[in-house]
Order: structure tokens, then C-alpha cells, then sequence
């Protein structure tokens, strides 16, 4: 009998190693599964239970592969599917590992360590209900995907054999804890750099201090627009940020941006070119705070993405009301697959909400659309598209005060 089945009086949360990771020995064929289901059916009130739960769940056989799933698994994983009977979870959620074992999911080189598949595991050799995060690189449809889930797998009462896993979506848990990683990163950099200032301020020649003067105050400018920026990136993630329009000329807004990080710190041995068809617009409804924040983080992670020598094009396009930021170099396809994926950076742990605030303000605040294009030969372009008028929008929701 599988060890999913045995008596258990126990919940565990495992860390990684503790257990070898055992992958699932085979398939069931479609005989075998037909009369899984049929034992599945003679309980119909666990499936309906299953069927009540709030929160994404599935009942598996031996071999892993679902035999019922609920409304909400099925629309985290297969939006408008019918059934994902037969399938493992990770060829439910198009996992690009599932596909390079001999068996489907659970049967590669990477699965040891994915968390579901550790948890599924370690049921089977435990018959204990054991809790894993783990995150899958999927794809609904033509769009990839990336799921941050908590996997809880238990056994089921009856009948004897079979596991339940129930998900949880902790993508906020994951979005928070990167917000405040890069927010602590950035604020501790500047103010270290202040601080190395002020220790021999009194040792330096009165021309020297006059010197120094304007990059203490552009770092202490930097410092207060970091907590600024993470004040609205909180009210926006909780929904409380409210967009205040008025009247502004963008390209004067993106010219100055330009010119601002053209003298920062991240254009060294590079250039920001601004290009705009016209020196004469009409004023858009738009709120420039958030519009600043938006393109203020395309044209840094541009520079970033820059190597000595090469160009930033920053482009505003008055008739299609379109903010163009272009660099030379190319993204991997596997980042471009995630480049919004808020947690997901190729600057390490906790970088990655640059191009996620982008999109959540831009789109959720601005009323906008963000795009982008990246491939050989055309380097990398991102796009913002306004509305015509941020108020006709209908941007609403919440309460934030904006800051200068």
C-alpha cells in the first residue's frame, strides 16, 4: 500500500534535504485510473468538500496525477479548461521541467527541487501532511507565467492511497518581501554614502565643502524620493493610491527626466538622448508624480542594462501619446517571459520590482498601457501609452498624498 495511506498525527513544515527526494515510480494507464475514480466517486461528500474549498485543491493517486480537481485550481492553472484529470500538477501549470523527465512531472534532473514535488514526496514516505513553498515557471496559453505557492499535500481519509494538495497563492507575500529587500538596499546605499561624506566634512577646505555641497544634497533628494517611492508602491500594492491629475506637458517631464539621470550615477561613459517630433504640445491629464516614478525606473533600468559607449533613446510621441525608453542590449528569452513577474529580477534576490511597479502603476494608476519589444539587431524597447485624459480614465480608489 502507498504511504500516502498510513495513520498520521502530525502536520510538518520540512525544510529542503531532510528527506530524499523520491520521484513518482510511473503512470497509471487508463484502466487503472477508471477504477480510481470510481473509488474516488463512492465518497461524495470529500469531493464536494473539495469542491467547497476557497483556495485552488486537487485529489491525487498514487502516481500523482489529479483524479478531481476544484473551479479553483482549475482557473489558477487551466483558465477555461474543463478537467485536469491525468495530468500532474506541474503539466497542469505548464512547468517547462515537466516536460524533460522520462515521466512527465516529478521525473527530471530539477524536480528535487521544486517544493510541491518534495512535498508530495515526503508524504509518500511520511504519510505526515507536510507544507512547501515552491515556485513553477509555467504558461497559460501563449503567456508565461510564474506561480508563488505554498503546497500543502496530506493524505485523504478514504479511499486509502490517495492525497489532497491544497495551494495557496503567496505572490504578495513574495511581492512584499522584495519591495521592502529593495527599498532597505537602495535607502542603506545612499545614506551609507552620506554618511562616509559627513565624517571628515570638518577636515575639508571650505572650496572643497562648496564642491561637495550639490551631491550631498542630489543624495539626500535621493534618500527622501526612496521612501516616497516605497510610501506609493505600498498604497498602490494595497489598492489606496489615488492618481491626481493635472494638466502637463510630458515631453518637458522626460526631458527633464533625461537630463536628471543623464548627471546620475548610472550614466557613467554613457548617454540619455531625449527625441521628441515637436518642442510644441498640448498639456495631457496625467499625474506627473506617478508619471516621473514610471519613467524614471525605464530610463535606470535602460542605463543598467548599458554598457560604456552605448545609448539610452528616450522618446516621447505627442500624436500617439506614447513614451518610448530604448537600450542596445538583448533580454534572454527566459527574462522576457518574466519580466513583470513582481519578485523576478535578473539583479538578484529582492530586485525585482522595477518593471512590476511599471506595469501596476502605469496600467492600475495612470490608466495606461505598458509594453515592450526585445530581440537581435533592435535591442530592447519599452512603451507607455496614455490616455487622453487621466480623469475621463476614471482613476480613482484609495487615498495617497503625492510629494514633490
Amino acid at each position: 500500500m502507498n504511504a500516502v495511506g498510513r495513520p498520521v498525527h502530525a502536520t510538518r513544515t520540512l525544510d529542503a534535504g531532510v528527506l530524499p527526494y523520491q520521484p513518482p515510480k510511473r503512470r497509471s494507464d487508463p484502466v487503472e485510473r477508471s477504477r480510481q475514480q470510481e473509488s474516488l466517486a463512492a465518497h461524495p461528500a470529500l469531493l464536494r468538500l473539495v469542491d467547497e474549498l476557497p483556495v485552488p485543491a486537487a485529489v491525487l493517486n498514487p502516481q500523482r496525477e489529479v483524479l478531481h480537481e476544484n473551479a479553483s485550481l482549475r482557473g489558477l492553472l487551466r483558465p477555461g479548461s474543463v478537467s485536469l484529470i491525468g495530468l500532474r500538477l506541474g503539466e497542469a501549470a505548464g512547468c517547462r521541467r515537466a516536460v524533460e523527465g522520462p515521466g512527465g512531472c516529478g521525473t527530471s534532473e530539477h524536480c528535487h527541487l521544486c517544493g510541491l514535488g518534495r512535498s508530495l514526496s515526503d508524504l509518500e514516505q511520511t504519510g505526515e501532511t507536510v507544507t512547501r513553498e515552491c515556485r513553477i515557471a509555467g504558461q497559460v496559453g501563449d503567456e508565461p507565467v510564474v506561480y508563488d505557492l505554498r503546497a500543502r499535500a496530506s493524505r485523504m481519509p478514504e479511499p486509502r492511497g490517495f492525497g489532497l494538495v491544497v495551494l495557496e497563492d503567496i505572490s504578495h507575500l513574495k511581492r512584499r518581501e522584495a519591495l521592502e529587500a529593495m527599498f532597505f538596499h537602495d535607502l542603506l546605499n545612499t545614506l551609507s554614502g552620506l554618511d562616509g561624506y559627513m565624517q571628515f566634512w570638518d577636515e575639508l577646505q571650505p572650496v572643497e565643502r562648496e564642491q561637495l555641497a550639490p551631491v550631498i544634497r542630489r543624495m539626500t533628494r535621493q534618500a527622501v524620493e526612496e521612501v516616497v517611492t516605497q510610501r506609493d508602491l505600498a498604497l498602490a500594492e494595497a489598492g489606496q493610491l489615488r492618481a491626481r491629475p493635472q494638466a502637463v506637458e510630458v515631453g518637458r517631464l522626460v526631458e527633464g527626466l533625461c537630463a536628471g539621470y543623464q548627471h546620475g550615477p548610472f550614466a557613467t561613459g554613457k548617454v540619455v538622448r531625449f527625441s521628441s517630433p515637436s518642442d510644441l504640445e498640448e498639456p495631457l491629464s496625467t499625474d506627473p508624480v506617478l508619471l516621473r516614478r514610471v519613467v524614471g525606473n525605464l530610463i535606470k533600468n535602460a542605463l543598467e542594462a548599458s554598457s560604456p559607449g552605448q545609448t539610452v533613446v528616450v522618446r516621447w510621441s505627442p500624436e500617439l501619446r506614447r513614451i518610448s525608453v530604448h537600450n542596445e542590449a538583448v533580454m534572454p528569452a527566459e527574462v522576457r517571459g518574466q519580466v513583470f513577474q513582481r519578485s523576478f529580477s535578473t539583479k538578484g534576490a529582492g530586485r525585482g520590482i522595477g518593471t512590476h511597479s511599471v506595469r501596476l502603476l502605469t496600467e492600475a494608476h495612470l490608466r495606461g498601457h505598458v509594453d515592450f519589444v526585445s530581440a537581435p539587431g533592435l535591442g530592447t524597447t519599452f512603451r507607455v501609452t496614455l490616455p487622453e485624459s487621466l480623469a475621463d480614465a476614471g482613476a480613482t480608489a484609495g487615498a495617497a498624498e503625492t510629494a514633490a
